[in-house]
């Protein structure tokens, strides 16, 4: 791979990473860096991944030929289930190799790929092969999307720790706020998830946002993907 490859993932289903991730992309648009976003695999929806849809229109471009010939989302299910079970519905299995060529189509292609996971690092891709294994065999640095939902501090840190116990890298944190009106509960429970995440990966980001809509605005420090 020539270009560096993200592993965009998050607590749990609808935490946030597909906004996080187009909102990424767009602003290293902005600084002129060459940045593409994938979909690892999208079930629920038929053609073009819905996320892959959402990507370009926060990064403000239209569908490119990777979109269209399905290299950006290899994989797509009508099912609306985890990859492993929509895969099977429809007789097919998700192979390693067919993701790692897409990756490394876009990798020579782009400065930076973003590449985002389905639901959380323990939704399977194939039978006992999970979200998690894929980065780890493949030494992509992850992105963790966390929210100020109920149940966020149990998500996260277990979260945390799986990466840790996988030895992978984690690259940063994204404390994703739904609900600006119970600040106590949000400033807490984004209090215990930075401090979790500082214990065990003292060199990573970690930053609040707020990503409701495709106006949303993003504020990193984009020295983590240079």
């Amino acid at each position: 791979m020539k270009g560096k490859v993200f592993f965009v993932s998050g607590i749990d289903t609808n935490c946030g990473k597909t906004m996080v991730t187009g909102a990424i992309a767009r602003e290293l648009k902005k600084l002129g860096k060459k940045v593409m976003t994938m979909k690892l695999v999208q079930t629920g929806c038929k053609d073009i991944s819905e996320d892959i849809l959402v990507h370009r229109k926060l990064m403000g471009e239209e569908l490119n030929e990777f979109d269209k010939n399905g290299t950006s989302c290899p994989y797509v299910f009508e099912l609306p289930a985890s990859p492993h079970l929509a895969a099977a519905n429809e007789g097919r299995i998700i192979s390693n190799e067919v993701l790692r060529e897409s990756i490394n189509d876009l990798s020579e292609q782009y400065e930076i790929v973003l590449l985002e996971g389905a639901g959380g690092l323990m939704v399977p891709i194939r039978e006992n092969y999970y979200m998690v294994d894929f980065a780890r065999d493949n030494n992509l640095p992850i992105i963790l999307i966390s929210s100020s939902r109920l149940g966020s501090i149990n998500h996260s840190l277990l979260s945390y720790n799986k990466i840790k116990e996988d030895s992978c890298d984690l690259a940063a944190g994204f404390y994703n706020v739904f609900d600006a009106e119970h600040y106590k509960i949000i400033n807490d429970s984004e209090q215990i998830i930075w401090e979790y995440q500082l214990r065990l990966f003292p060199d990573s980001y970690f930053s609040r946002v707020s990503l409701k809509d495709l106006s949303s605005k993003l504020e990193l420090d984009f020295t983590i993907f240079v």
